[in-house]
């Protein structure tokens, strides 16, 4: 039996993205159109597609607003769409200091896959399941 590692999921990972992307071809779909992220520091980039989620972690035992955590996350793409971007944005609600970080992509998919990843990584859950959540 062959060894799975991070390499085979992100391929299977990469599979399943182009085979969703080939399905909804042939299907009429009405997509929100998200905005960057005021705080993105990113010149002429839109959101690619859906790819767009704010995530929020709640310490309950504090019961205070300065244990809420925020990370938010988006994939743009640049407007002559040959670079792909996945910003991220992450801190605590009670302040106004957050950090940014930015990582580059030339493929689209190779960043739709980071995206993924990451985001089943902070949630448990797959992006592909966000109708059911």
């Amino acid at each position: 039996m062959p060894k799975v590692g991070k390499g085979n999921r992100n391929n299977a990972l990469l599979e399943e993205i182009k085979q969703r992307e080939i399905r909804n071809e042939s299907k009429s779909r009405v997509l929100t159109v998200f905005k960057v992220d005021r705080d993105c520091e990113l010149k002429s980039v839109s959101v690619l597609e859906d790819y767009s989620c704010h995530l929020q972690q709640d310490e309950i035992s504090y019961n205070e607003d300065s244990h809420i955590r925020f990370y938010v996350m988006q994939l743009l793409e640049r407007a002559d769409g040959k670079k792909w971007q996945v910003w991220t944005k992450q801190g605590r609600l009670s302040s106004d200091k957050f950090t940014t970080s930015v990582k580059d992509f030339y493929n689209k998919y190779d960043a739709m896959v980071e995206f993924e990843v990451v985001f089943q990584k902070k949630t448990a859950n797959k992006w592909s399941d966000r109708q059911y959540f």
